[in-house]
């Protein structure tokens, strides 16, 4: 169904946000991620209250796992996702404003980036990882959301920004025009 959804609903919604200010479409897109959660935990929560998760299937699962940790509900999961997504489409809003990134260059400046991209999205999972609190509550819930944002925004616009100043990447326009550019079909 959200499949659906948004793919029918994708380019009349870019439509609406294209001529909107980068703070309504960074609005619009936390909007969507919380809704996004929210319909997801709903559905979650609805099928456990009618769905019992066989003892075999637990079980199973539990036979290797070092830990006993097992949650079929995974919010954790849901709310990393849902801030991955608001990072990466933030990030591509912010990116876009301000002239977009070629991912052109030589062999040289893509490792480079592959690897300085990797180094920042390593830093950003696991250092903010050792520092936010893991068990379950109102307070880590919203860590594990704004850490995932993070990290989509270091993929998808602190990074890139890094490889232009560095010199691995160019920016695609000029940042004088980059106020022109539209949304395009990927």
């Amino acid at each position: 169904i959200l499949l659906y959804l948004l793919l029918s609903l994708e380019r009349p919604v870019l439509a609406w946000m294209q001529p909107k200010d980068r703070g309504v479409q960074l609005i619009v897109s936390l909007g969507f991620t919380i809704v996004l959660i929210l319909v997801s935990a709903s559905v979650t929560l609805y099928v456990l209250q009618i769905w019992k998760l066989p003892s075999s299937w637990f079980e199973n699962a539990m036979g290797n796992a070092q830990e006993a940790l097992f949650d079929p509900f995974l919010l954790d999961v849901m709310l990393a996702a849902g801030g991955a997504l608001f990072g990466l489409a933030g990030g591509y809003i912010m990116i876009r404003s301000q002239g977009g990134f070629r991912m052109e260059g030589s062999l040289l400046q893509r490792f480079l980036r592959y690897v300085l991209g990797v180094a920042g999205l390593l830093v950003i999972r696991y250092g903010l990882g050792m520092i936010f609190p893991e068990q379950p509550g109102l307070i880590s819930y919203g860590l594990r959301y704004l850490r995932y944002a993070l990290i989509g925004f270091w993929i998808s616009w602190w990074a890139p920004l890094l490889f232009i100043r560095l010199r691995l990447a160019d920016q695609a326009v000029p940042a004088s025009s980059a106020a022109d550019i539209e949304f395009t079909e990927t």
